[in-house]
């Protein structure tokens, strides 16, 4: 419940300050943004981790990640807000982003009744170790996806060539398979030394 509010407050605050920055072209500084919460957000859990925080550890990282992203993305474009309201301009945002929204709902329900059935089937103690494996693959993927994804927004806000869309869609598409499929595959084959590594043998049924 903890890290999920902290998810659902995080969005809120970040969405209109990553809309500034998609405006002003800064997609870069976006990116780096994201990457460096992500970062401290996998730091701190396994800091908490060695320090015997348990599940803790895990409920920390969402956390953390939101709310670096959150002062980050606002602290970069700072703006005094003002009443104007141009409803015309709404249509390119709901036009790709709420397939963007959409997918991340989606991909939030189904998290959350993963976790229950993990959770009902294979006991709350399991799930522990679950979520931690889980969130390794998620770090990786989300740590490149979200720049594409951004990048690809920022594109098509200012295009209205459905085929130069598509044509940059695939692109992002292809780049993301080179960086994340070589990644998982090397992160499979070393999964256990990794984690016997960093963790030690209690984390054996990550």
């Amino acid at each position: 419940a903890v890290a999920g509010t902290s998810l659902s407050l995080g969005l809120a605050i970040t969405v209109p300050a990553s809309a500034r920055l998609i405006r002003q072209g800064r997609i870069g500084l976006g990116s780096v943004v994201d990457l460096a919460a992500n970062l401290m957000g996998v730091g701190t859990a396994i800091t908490l981790a060695f320090l015997g925080a348990g599940v803790w550890s895990l409920v920390a990282q969402p956390i953390v990640y939101w709310f670096v992203k959150a002062v980050s993305s606002n602290v970069a474009p700072p703006f005094v807000p003002n009443a104007r309201f141009v409803t015309k301009h709404l249509h390119p945002h709901l036009t790709i982003g709420g397939w963007i929204l959409g997918g991340k709902l989606l991909d939030t329900g189904g998290r959350t009744i993963e976790a229950s059935l993990v959770a009902r089937l294979l006991g709350a103690d399991f799930l522990g170790a679950y979520s931690f494996a889980y969130q390794m693959p998620r770090f990786l993927t989300e740590a490149v996806g979200n720049s594409l994804w951004a990048m690809l927004y920022a594109y098509t806000l200012r295009t209205k060539d459905l085929a130069d869309v598509l044509r940059v869609y695939r692109l992002a598409l292809r780049i993301f398979a080179l960086i994340v499929f070589p990644g998982v595959a090397f992160i499979s084959v070393l999964a256990a030394p990794i984690v016997d590594t960093l963790l030690g043998p209690r984390w054996d049924s990550a």
